[in-house]
């Protein structure tokens, strides 16, 4: 019973033995599947957190630290950018700062050269927005700002006015002579550049601006790729948690009080997109991982397993394209929608992204180079040596890339100064550092001046530093110039004698030169500061009070003709000095900002001047006051007059015979005697009078406060006075008489000439009338206004004389006896043009001339007009000359310097002297008959002939007529227009039968119709002249020759 069961069991247990071998067989590989897929959980686990310290540990660390290169580089060239915007403000500041003296004290013009100036800048593509000079208290001397509406019409709005104010106030505090730097404003930035005029650090400064607005920081961010942000206060760190990674620099410390500070950060940052890259490769890890396990878990087929080897293959495997071959089979195989697939699909996404990152990162190093390829500054990147420099950098020093790749820097720089440099550097690797100027050496030799900023980047996975080099030498060389010019303008104002002083806008002199502190006393030291009227004293010169304060407020009243003062200077002594003030007037014009004056020693020429004026207006001989000071006096007197305020009378004093004296003892004798008259009338005229020399040996007084009695009283006392002067010349005894003409000032409304030809007009009645007497002018005198009509005719002669008023008629000669043969012959007369173009007949204004002495000038015009006239008839050659009668009168024939003239002209006109007929008047020839007698034989000898004019109105025509070389003798027109009265008719008859005696052909003048010719012809005369033949024509038409 225990061997059936035991076999029993035994069977049983074989069954079991072999359901449990499939079992097993079953529980085998489910144990070897769970085994596998916790091998595989292991793996996914162990794969996710080995790649998520993997990415964490290198690759985002790379990120980071590349970001962090990135935008530190970027911070670098955009600042680099800032400095290359502002520096040419920096340099037109400087600039204008050399028109110091047109911008110390700017007027309009200045103000317009200023634009001018900046509209020439913003056509360069600089685009300034504001520009002010301000004084050394701050006040606006100046201020423009530009729009494109209104060019640089418009005036600076509050907040640029605030920064440009701001801007200056730093500069002085500092004592910079020029400075550049950037202010925070809503919506952006504003650049702003400043330089002082002059040395006091106190001084005027000129500032410019320009806004850096949205518009401009948007078009930085988008060539940088950058984000820029201002940030108020401390700066942020550079990787702050939750932030993007930033880098910031302070903006200006000097010009920004509270910390202002420029960051910047990528628009795409590279950190966040790896960390998303990151992330994605992690989920795509992960759903990798579990898609893994779980097709293991599925699909442990062997076409699995194929495909899995397959994409393992392809991953481990380099095709040709390189990555993205690689990404384009990951993709290939996603497309079959299978848990593989999806997870190539994922694993190929991956990788795109990882492509596109690396191209982001070369595009970002390709505009990092192209933007310090294209930048105007050399741009080094160092460690041991240069690893890295731009184009810039090899045309500021003279080696190209290949030279300076690995080349120490010092050895750019000039010998004395790369300690300097080394310097420069040890503080570069600790911080950053800007603003040092050192002196470079090209490789030619050549040197140049460059500014250094030093900055500490990461460079190609180690710390390197960035060196900038900004050629400063045309500065440098525009310094220079400056400070020569400054030194050329010390000397000029050291070297001028006008003393000028400088003050400010409350009256405090700021600069005096050694001039002026020679004219004032006072040095250099004590004037500074001190006010102006303890410097500059100043008092009337006439009156010697102290002129009126304050100062500036006097001078500036005088306007632009200057002051003249007395200078006191703390010694006692005085000068004679002209001040001029030139103020610069504020905008509004309700104050001075400065004034400079300019003080001219005049002592020497105000003594001069006083000598002269003395001697202008008094008379050398006499003493007495002149012609010209005695016209302005009776101007005044004539004003007074005529207002009825006061009551003048005006005499002109003639000395009688003063001619025979002159010409029996000479002009010493007759200075003396008019002397001697001169004292003699100073001692009779009353101090309220005015007595003058008027010329020659005539005076005038005038008499203030005199009626006409009491001028009559006092013109016969002064006529007696200078009848009462004896002079003694060589032993004879001589004495002069005076006549004297009256004319009351009330009775003239013309002007000081109009005065004076009544007074003389009196005084020639008084000769007329038998000399040596008083006479009074009167309307009412009929003899009085015809010898004021003639002096009137006078005046006019004078000035057609001056200006040769006058014009040349003819008159024909015609045949009167039946076998008189045919005369071309006509008589020149002369005729005066009238100011209003009218002509006047000699009648008018001959006697004039020949009582003023006038006739030889007008016979000189006469033959000279008259000889023109001949000269070009003859040039037309014609086969008859005319003969031309031409009149000579009687104080030409006694002068000798017109007889010189005479024979002058006969020489120069020698071929037409047969042709000229030369006519005087028998009372002429009588008046001087021994010089007219000369006269005569010497124009008879050069070819010309005479005729005898105005025939029978002499005393001895008859006598004369024997010893005168005559050719022709004419009938005065009195005898010959009454010739048919029987007494007339025998006189013409007389001297008809005379000249035939005599061989002297006779002309009648006058004949003024037909009757007066029958009767002379029945006389027997032989031509005759007169309106009957024919009126006066110009002579070009008589001559035929216009």
């Amino acid at each position: 019973m225990v061997d059936k069961a035991v076999t029993g069991n035994g069977k049983l247990n074989a069954a079991d033995a072999g359901a449990n071998r499939i079992s097993l067989s079953g529980a085998g590989r489910t144990s070897q599947r769970a085994r596998l897929l916790m091998v595989m959980a292991t793996l996914v686990v162990v794969g996710i957190f080995g790649q998520s310290t993997l990415i964490n540990t290198y690759v985002l660390r790379d990120f980071a630290r590349l970001e962090q290169s990135q935008v530190q580089a970027s911070l670098r060239l955009i600042r680099l950018s800032l400095d290359r915007f502002v520096r040419p403000m920096e340099g037109l500041a400087i600039d204008l700062a050399t028109a110091s003296q047109r911008l110390m004290i700017p007027t309009e013009a200045d103000a317009e050269w200023l634009r001018e100036r900046l509209r020439t800048a913003n056509q360069l593509d600089v685009g300034y927005d504001a520009a002010v000079v301000l004084g050394g208290d701050g006040a606006v001397l100046l201020a423009l700002a530009y729009d494109k509406a209104t060019g640089w019409g418009r005036q600076p709005t509050d907040v640029e006015m605030t920064l440009l104010a701001q801007h200056a106030a730093t500069l002085r505090a500092a004592d910079l002579a020029s400075q550049s730097g950037w202010n925070v404003v809503p919506g952006g930035l504003f650049a702003v550049a400043g330089a002082r005029l002059g040395d006091d650090p106190t001084g005027p400064v000129v500032v410019i601006g320009r806004n850096f607005d949205e518009a401009a920081m948007s078009a930085l961010d988008e060539l940088s790729g950058t984000r820029i942000t201002i940030v108020h206060g401390e700066a942020p760190p550079l990787n702050e948690p939750d932030r993007p990674m930033q880098a910031c620099t302070r903006l200006s410390p000097t010009l920004n009080v509270q910390p202002q500070h420029l960051c910047v950060r990528l628009q795409d940052s590279i950190l966040e997109r790896g960390q998303r890259s990151s992330a994605d490769l992690r989920l795509a890890s992960l759903v990798g991982f579990v898609v893994l396990m779980l097709g293991t878990w599925l699909f442990l087929d062997r076409s699995l397993l194929r495909r899995l080897t397959s994409l393992t293959k392809k991953l481990d495997v380099r095709l040709p394209g390189g990555t993205e071959a690689v990404e384009q089979a990951m993709l290939a195989d996603g497309e079959r929608g299978d848990e593989l697939g999806r997870m190539s699909l994922g694993l190929g996404q991956l990788l795109g992204r990882v492509r596109q990152a690396e191209i982001d990162m070369r595009e970002r190093e390709r505009s990092f180079r192209v933007l310090a390829e294209s930048s105007g500054v050399a741009i080094f990147v160092v460690r041991e040596g240069v690893l890295y420099s731009n184009a810039f950098a090899s045309r500021l020093t003279g080696y190209d890339k290949d030279e300076l790749r690995g080349r120490s820097l010092a050895d750019l720089f000039h010998e004395s100064w790369r300690e300097r440099f080394e310097q420069a550097m040890a503080r570069g690797s600790v911080e950053d550092s800007e603003g040092e100027e050192l002196r470079g050496r090209r490789q030619n030799g050549t040197l140049y001046w460059a500014r250094l900023h030093i900055a500490r980047i990461e460079y190609r996975g180690g710390a390197a530093l960035l060196l900038t080099l900004f050629d400063v030498s045309e500065q440098r060389a525009l310094e220079q110039t400056l400070a020569d010019e400054k030194q050329n303008l010390q000397l000029i104002l050291s070297s001028i004698h006008d003393g000028i002083v400088a003050v400010d806008h409350a009256g405090t002199v700021r600069f005096i030169n050694p001039a002026a502190q020679r004219m004032t006393g006072i040095p250099l030291a004590l004037a500074n500061g001190s006010a102006l009227e303890d410097v500059v004293v100043l008092s009337d010169p006439d009156s010697e009070e102290l002129l009126a304060t304050p100062l500036l407020d006097t001078l500036a009243a005088a306007g632009d003709n200057g002051t003249v003062a007395n200078l006191t200077t703390p010694q006692g002594r005085w000068r004679n000095v002209e001040v001029t003030l030139s103020q610069n007037q504020s905008e509004s014009g309700d104050g001075q900002r400065g004034s400079v004056l300019v003080m001219r020693d005049v002592s020497d020429l105000r003594q001069l001047t006083k000598i002269l004026a003395d001697q202008a207006s008094h008379d050398d001989l006499t003493g007495l006051i002149n012609r010209r000071e005695f016209s302005r006096r009776l101007l005044e007197a004539l004003a007074t007059a005529q207002g009825r305020r006061s009551r003048y009378a005006l005499c002109y004093v003639d000395l009688d015979q003063f001619k025979l004296l002159n010409d029996t003892c000479g002009h010493h004798a007759g200075d003396r005697m008019l002397r001697n008259v001169a004292e003699a009338l100073r001692s009779q005229v009353r101090p309220t009078d005015t007595l003058a020399r008027l010329g020659g040996d005539e005076f005038g007084v005038l008499l203030d406060d005199c009626p006409p009695e009491r001028a009559i009283d006092i013109a016969n006392a002064l006529r007696a006075k200078v009848a009462a002067v004896r002079f003694q010349w060589n032993g004879q005894s001589f004495s002069v008489e005076a006549s004297i003409g009256i004319a009351m000032l009330e009775n003239v409304d013309g002007s000081v000439d109009e005065a004076l030809a009544l007074a003389d007009a009196a005084c020639y009645m008084a000769k007329d009338l038998g000399r040596n007497r008083v006479h009074l002018y009167s309307a009412a005198d009929k003899d009085l206004q015809e010898q004021l009509k003639q002096m009137r005719w006078a005046t006019r002669l004078k000035d057609a004389v001056e200006n040769s008023q006058f014009v040349l008629y003819a008159q024909g000669i015609s045949p009167v006896a039946p076998n008189a043969p045919q005369l071309n012959a006509c008589e020149a007369l002369v005729r005066m043009i009238q100011p209003d173009g009218s002509i006047a007949l000699p009648d008018e204004f001959l006697a004039a001339a020949e009582r003023y002495q006038l006739m030889n000038r007008i016979d000189q015009w006469v033959v000279t007009a008259a000889l023109d006239a001949l000269q070009r008839e003859h040039a037309l050659g014609r086969s008859t000359r005319p003969l031309l009668f031409i009149n000579l009168s009687g104080q030409s024939l006694g002068d000798e310097s017109f007889r010189e003239f005479l024979l002058e002209k006969l020489r120069q006109h020698a071929n037409l002297t047969p042709q000229i007929v030369f006519e005087v008047t028998e009372s002429a020839v009588v008046t001087s008959l021994g010089r007219a007698k000369k006269l005569m034989d010497d124009v008879y000898d050069r070819g010309c002939t005479f005729a005898l004019d105005d025939f029978g109105t002499g005393m001895s025509s008859f006598g004369y007529l024997k010893e005168l070389r005559v050719d022709y003798l004419k009938i005065a027109g009195c005898f010959v227009k009454s010739v048919a009265l029987p007494l007339d008719a025998a006189v013409c008859r007389s001297f008809t039968e005379f000249a035939r005696m005599m061989k002297v052909t006779v002309i009648a003048e006058w004949i003024e119709d037909e009757a007066i010719l029958r009767a002379l012809r029945e006389i027997g005369v032989d031509y005759g002249q007169g309106w009957h033949f024919g009126l006066p024509k110009p002579i070009e038409q008589v001559l035929d020759i216009a």
